[in-house]
């Protein structure tokens, strides 16, 4: 996980690169920055030159400094993820990942600080798929990803928690929980994206 320091970085950027964006959707993009690759900064997001990927948000592709393969390698070396972009500055990975995440129904969700609202939109244009169960339920465990990061966020920058996950996870049974364990782990590797656009 990014250390406080890297969270308190990030959220600098993100007041630089959109400062009209309301607190909500302000912690729901660092909740997801930091779940889904720790804005790039650390472990398997690092590039093989050493430095960071800050590949904010697991976005697939070739970035403005190349890709990561922070995925699994086979017994050759060969990576068995698809490419994830790499930048050159925490402010372009930040960029590239509001270019997929600013979508109309997606931003609204966000605005009104609705986690569920906004791993609902995500799914709806593919920016991660789920491993587990129905859509319904891989909406759910994203949902309850991004509500726990962006209590952490909260907690760091000292502010008040301004996302709800107004999703009913009651009727999850003791056994699920495992499965929402592995499904917050799984997001926070990247691996939960396959289609990123």
């Amino acid at each position: 996980m990014a250390s406080a320091d890297t969270i308190r970085q990030a959220n600098a950027v993100v007041r630089s690169v959109t400062p009209t964006m309301p607190a909500t959707a302000r912690q729901i993009v660092l909740a997801i920055g930091l779940l889904e690759s720790g804005y790039g900064v650390e472990g398997r997001w690092i590039k093989s030159n050493g430095q960071p990927s800050y590949n904010w948000g697991a976005v697939v592709g070739k970035g403005t400094d190349g890709s990561v393969f922070p995925g699994d390698k086979d017994a050759t070396g060969k990576p068995t993820s698809p490419p994830f972009k790499a930048f050159n500055t925490m402010a372009e990975g930040y960029t590239s990942f509001y270019g997929t995440f600013a979508k109309p129904d997606t931003y609204a969700a966000a605005s009104r600080g609705d986690a569920y609202g906004t791993a609902k939109a995500m799914y709806g244009h593919h920016y991660y798929t789920g491993i587990k169960g129905s859509d319904e339920d891989r909406i759910k465990l994203y949902a309850l990803a991004i509500y726990n990061s962006a209590k952490h966020v909260a907690s760091v920058l000292s502010e008040p928690l301004a996302v709800t996950n107004n999703t009913p996870i009651a009727k999850y049974k003791k056994s699920n929980i495992g499965w929402i364990a592995l499904g917050t782990a799984v997001v926070g590797m990247g691996l939960y994206a396959v289609l990123r656009r």
